[in-house]
Formats: C-alpha cells, sequence, structure tokens
C-alpha cells in the first residue's frame, strides 16, 4: 500500500500499537490513502474495535508524540465517532493498517461496522 511511510516509520506504528492489547484491528485513512498526501501531512488511523477506552487512546497519543516519527498521528476510537460522513469515509476507503493476528491484508471489508451504528 502506498502511503509515504517508510519501513521504519511503520513497523514504529505498528511497535507502539502492539503495545496495547485492547487496540485489535487499525485502519489507515484520510489524505495517506488517497495518495494526496505531503511531505508533512499526519497520520489518520482509526482503532475499528470498540472495546478501547478513551484512556487507552490518549496514552496512545502520548507515545506518538513521543516517538521520533516526523508526523503527527491522529488516532481515534471509530465507535466513538459522531460525524456519520467521516464513519463513512473510513468505512469506504480506510485500509486495514494493523491487525493484532498480523496478517498482511489490505482494505479487508468487515461486516456489521455500518450496519451496528444505524439500529
Amino acid at each position: 500500500m502506498k502511503n509515504g511511510l517508510t519501513p521504519k516509520e511503520t513497523e514504529t506504528i505498528i511497535r507502539i500499537l502492539e503495545k496495547y492489547p485492547d487496540i485489535h484491528e487499525v485502519w489507515l485513512f484520510g489524505s495517506r490513502i488517497t495518495e494526496n498526501y505531503h511531505s508533512g501531512s499526519d497520520v489518520d488511523l482509526a482503532v475499528m474495535n470498540s472495546n478501547v477506552s478513551g484512556k487507552v487512546i490518549r496514552q496512545v497519543r502520548s507515545d506518538f508524540e513521543d516517538s521520533n516519527l516526523p508526523y503527527f498521528v491522529d488516532i481515534i476510537n471509530f465507535s466513538e465517532l459522531k460525524h456519520p460522513e467521516l464513519k463513512e469515509q473510513i468505512f469506504r476507503t480506510g485500509q486495514l493498517f494493523y491487525s493484532e493476528a498480523h496478517l498482511p491484508v489490505v482494505n479487508e471489508r468487515k461486516p456489521g461496522y455500518l450496519e451496528d451504528d444505524a439500529k
């Protein structure tokens, strides 16, 4: 997947995510997916499993800020998003970036994300 991240930067992000056993699946979205990024573009990540607390998200953000990554990494909990348009964009264009199973899957969709929100 072309996203402007070097293998070392990708590894740094994954190592941070691996520290948190509650995080099972993370999707990359935004300009890094549309290939509309530039050298200073941030990295937009969405945690797709709903059992991740706000405290964990804040800790992950802090770890990214303390890392040597040259980009701002914005990580959000998909299930807590209040904007249906953003949820739809992530679901439609986002790509699997990290899975606790470490499967090299790109752009796999799991049924039920949007259906669960409609209930």
